[in-house]
C-alpha cells in the first residue's frame, strides 16, 4: 500500500479514536456540527450504497431523508417533546412506505428513464410540501422540542432548556457508525490504489 494511503490511514485512525472525546471536551457549536456530519455522512452511505453497489444512479434519493424529517415533525407536539424511540421507527416507515410506493412505479424503468423519473418524484415530493401552507410551506414545520431519548419515563427534561446526549449514547451511535464508515472508505481506496489498476 502506498505510503499516502497509510499516512491517510493512520490519521482517519487517530481522529476516529479521538471522537468519543468530543463530547467531554467541545462546546455546543462543536457537538450540534459533529451530530450532523453524522446524520449526513449516514446519507451518503445510503447514496454510495445505491450507486456504488446497485449501481442505480437516483437523482431522488433526498426526498425519502425529508420525508422522514416531516414526518417526525408532524409527529412531535407542540408542548412536550416525543419519545425518540417510537417515532425514530414510525418516521422511518413513514418513509419506507413512501418508497415502496414510489418505488413500484420507479423499477420498472431503466437507463436514463430511470434517473428522470427519479427526479420527477423528488420534484412531485418537493412541490407537495413547498406549495401547501398547510404542510409548512417554503418555511417548512418547526420542532419545538428535540425527541426525547430518555428511557423508561425517566426523563430530566425541563422546557425552555435543550438536553445534552450523554457520553454514553454519543460512544454507542459512534460504535455503530465507524466500523461501516471505514469498511466504505476502505472499499474506495483499495479501488483507488495504483496497484489495483
Amino acid at each position: 500500500m502506498p505510503r499516502s494511503i497509510q499516512a491517510v490511514l493512520v490519521l482517519g485512525a487517530i481522529a476516529l479514536a479521538a471522537f468519543p472525546l468530543i463530547p467531554l471536551t467541545g462546546g455546543e457549536f462543536y457537538q450540534q456540527m459533529l451530530s450532523q456530519m453524522m446524520i449526513l455522512a449516514i446519507f451518503a452511505m445510503s447514496l454510495d450504497l445505491l450507486q456504488g453497489v446497485s449501481g442505480l444512479v437516483s437523482l431522488g434519493h433526498a426526498a425519502y431523508f425529508g420525508l422522514a424529517g416531516y414526518a417526525l415533525a408532524f409527529l412531535t407536539p407542540a408542548d412536550t417533546p416525543i419519545s425518540l424511540w417510537w417515532a425514530l421507527p414510525v418516521s422511518a416507515l413513514g418513509a419506507g412506505l413512501a418508497a415502496l410506493i414510489i418505488g413500484f412505479f420507479v423499477v420498472r424503468t431503466h437507463g436514463i428513464y430511470f434517473i428522470m423519473v427519479t427526479m420527477a418524484f423528488a420534484q412531485m415530493v418537493f412541490f407537495l410540501f413547498f406549495d401547501n401552507k398547510a404542510l409548512g410551506g417554503s418555511d417548512g414545520v418547526y420542532v419545538n422540542f428535540r425527541p426525547d431519548a430518555s428511557l423508561f419515563g425517566s426523563s430530566r427534561h425541563r422546557p425552555g432548556k435543550q438536553r445534552r446526549p450523554s457520553t454514553t449514547s454519543r460512544c454507542c451511535c459512534w460504535c455503530w457508525f465507524m466500523p461501516s464508515c471505514a469498511d466504505c472508505c476502505s472499499r474506495r481506496l483499495a479501488v483507488c490504489s495504483p496497484a489495483s489498476a
